[in-house]
């Protein structure tokens, strides 16, 4: 079971382009199976169909096994490797985005839009005053406050 962790949709989409890897990310995300069965299994099996198609007899005696010794053929490949590449990457980045999304509605239902103001950068007096501006605190409750950091 992968881990109820939010993931990082750009590194999520230059780990589908490392081989292996890309596995890792599809698990990431539970989307493994259909990754899988799509990507690895279905390109295969298409790629392979269209080579014996392309080729005939010399499927079997091609010099060339990843890319074939036959221009057309090696191109027509390159045109489905690079296909497979930005559809493989369109999903698992739709799929991040839709795991980020499940996680944040699931794991932390309390979290307000308000809080998002909130920057490592900010002094206890700057949030304070976002705080006021964001009409989450009153007037009285501002003073009290600020009278209090500066203190």
């Amino acid at each position: 079971m992968a881990d109820k962790k939010p993931v990082s949709v750009n590194w999520q989409s230059l780990f589908i382009i490392i081989p292996i890897i890309d596995l890792w990310a599809a698990y990431r995300v539970e989307k493994f199976r259909i990754y899988f069965s799509i990507f690895w299994v279905g390109v295969s099996v298409f790629t392979f169909i269209l080579d014996y198609s392309l080729l005939g007899d010399r499927f079997w005696t091609d010099e060339g096994w990843f890319f074939s010794a036959d221009p057309t053929v090696a191109i027509v490949q390159i045109i489905i490797m690079i296909a497979a590449l930005g559809t493989a990457v369109y999903f698992i980045r739709e799929w991040s985005k839709d795991w980020n999304s499940k996680l944040s509605k699931t794991t932390i239902p309390e979290k307000k839009e308000t809080t998002d103001y909130v920057s490592g950068e900010d002094s206890s007096i700057e949030l304070l005053k976002k705080r006021y501006a964001m009409g989450e605190i009153s007037k009285e409750e501002f003073e009290r406050m600020k009278k209090d950091l500066e203190n």
